[in-house]
């Protein structure tokens, strides 16, 4: 199993909200959540279960996420 992985902001937020968060630790005993996805979650309520997992749970970790360089973000923009 790997140490770390990655989370978007649907499962964590389904999760929370189930009261089955644990769930995301099968994948990983640590879960990367980027700060883009926290700032997206962070829109809720105070009082929703997955605001309150961001600011609870010590192996939910924030992480800035690099910009994607600019050749690379372009290449997505002529295909359809």
């Amino acid at each position: 199993m790997p140490d770390q992985a990655v989370v978007n902001a649907s499962p964590l937020i389904f999760l929370a909200r189930a009261g089955r968060l644990e769930f995301l630790q099968l994948a990983a005993p640590e879960i990367l959540v980027p700060t883009a996805v926290a700032t997206e979650i962070r829109q809720y309520d105070a009082d929703d279960p997955a605001v309150q997992a961001l600011e609870s749970t010590p192996w939910l970790k924030m992480v800035e996420v690099p910009a994607v360089p600019p050749p690379i973000s372009s290449m997505g923009s002529g295909y359809r």
